[in-house]
């Protein structure tokens, strides 16, 4: 077993921590290089008399640990993270330093660091974070983290998959790498998995993710931040968007001058790849707030989102997903179908998906690629948390049979789909040539 020795250097005397604290002079004094044998952060401070303490210098050392994964280290108070980890109520945000190596490269920044989700929080013991990259710590975050031409962040995500984590910890990430390759005028969160210490302690296997924001947003798609607007549940009354949902609501969208109205105000591709891709999940939490649009006052248009699909991919609900439910994001793709543009757009995509990104011998690569990539850092993580390597393969292979079943999930899609398109023999052998008719 290596070592690892640490020297300090500064003005006056070094006062220095091992728990995540930021020191003080009533630290332990450093006198001479620190033997590290495992897995440490340290955080020191130099103290003169007559003048200010130096900011804190943060360093994370990974010893010994033999990962495979990107590694992120989180160091900030223990008393102040156990306060903010277990009281999911009082909606804490603490300073924090974080550290991440991928090999050859790496970044450290000071940050702020809270927790992430909704029911989550509670219900769980393996806790989603969010690290914030304000202006009062060490402003935002530029480094190339997901290699996808983003480079600059406010802040992004240390998912521990929510409700998925029970089971394979890959469905969210998998419909977003999906709806990533159909149509990127989507809004989704990109992925690169990692290994999390908090203060020196093994956290586990986490999935950072691009976290949605204006930021993130004007990032993505060239906008000026200061001209974007989310919305996480229902888009406020008075509003642009408002406006063109009561456009749709009073005029006969069928009508090709106000179809093209709603276009120049509504982004159809972003809501027909949305339909798409929660259809095909069969997402079961839909619920606000796992919705999400953002209004541009640029081009003054109203954009769709994706968000948590941990629970997708359970159950067989298709089309009745985004076009059925008593909630007002249902009500718009269904109020175009009247539209024969929109229905040849959407049914275009439909077919076009089926056969490339969302075909089934698509999907498997991706759960084979997930699994790779997860399957040596499972056991330690389940050790933390609960499970076992057996039990996760076994629930990955059920995601792989769910693809398969009730004669393949294009099967699925296409007969759903005719319950609210109502395709005629020819436009269904058009669409989706020998998938079998069914009425």
């Amino acid at each position: 077993m290596s070592s690892v020795s640490v020297e300090l250097s500064g003005t006056g005397k070094i006062y220095y921590t091992t728990d995540g604290s930021v020191p003080t002079e009533y630290s332990t004094e450093y006198t001479s290089p620190i033997s590290l044998r495992s897995t440490t952060v340290v955080r020191a401070v130099s103290v003169e008399a007559g003048k200010l303490d130096s900011p804190c210098a943060s360093f994370s050392y990974i010893i010994n640990e033999g990962h495979s994964l990107p590694v992120v280290s989180v160091s900030l108070d223990p008393a102040e993270f156990d306060m903010l980890y277990h009281r999911w109520d009082l909606d804490l945000e603490n300073a924090a330093h974080v550290s991440f190596f991928d090999g050859n490269d790496s970044f450290d920044i000071d940050c702020g660091i809270k927790l992430h989700g909704a029911t989550s929080k509670q219900a769980q013991d393996k806790k989603s974070l969010k690290l914030c990259f304000r202006s009062r710590y060490a402003g935002e975050l530029n480094y190339d983290l997901f290699e996808n031409g983003v480079t600059t962040f406010s802040s992004v995500l240390l998912r521990a998959a929510q409700e998925d984590y029970y089971s394979t910890q890959m469905r969210d990430n998998l419909m977003h790498q999906l709806a990533i390759q159909c149509d990127p005028t989507l809004a989704t969160q990109d992925y690169k998995y990692a290994v999390l210490y908090i203060n020196g302690n093994y956290w586990g296997l986490y999935n950072i993710r691009e976290a949605h924001s204006t930021d993130h947003f004007a990032n993505h798609y060239g906008y000026d931040v200061d001209q974007v607007i989310q919305y996480k549940e229902k888009w406020p009354y008075f509003t642009d968007t408002a406006e063109t949902y009561d456009f749709m609501c009073s005029h006969d969208l069928s009508n090709s001058d106000n179809y093209d109205y709603v276009c120049s105000h509504l982004d159809i591709d972003s809501l027909i790849v949305w339909s798409i891709i929660e259809a095909y999940s069969g997402n079961i939490d839909i619920e606000p707030p796992n919705v999400r649009y953002y209004y541009t006052e640029e081009d003054h248009t109203t954009h769709i989102a994706l968000v948590d699909l941990d629970l997708g991919m359970f159950g067989y609900d298709i089309f009745d997903v985004p076009f059925d439910s008593d909630y007002i994001y249902s009500e718009l793709p269904k109020m175009l179908i009247s539209n024969r543009s929109f229905r040849v757009a959407f049914m275009t995509k439909l077919s076009e998906y089926l056969k490339g990104p969302l075909s089934v011998e698509n999907a498997l690569s991706l759960i084979d690629q997930f699994e790779s990539e997860m399957e040596s850092e499972i056991p330690r993580d389940k050790e933390r948390w609960g499970g076992s390597l057996e039990t996760w393969k076994a629930m990955v292979n059920d995601l792989r049979t769910w693809l398969t079943s009730y004669g393949g999930r294009a099967y699925c899609m296409a007969n759903s789909v005719n319950k609210y398109f109502g395709l005629s023999v020819d436009d269904w052998n058009y669409y989706f040539g020998s998938i079998p008719y069914y009425r």
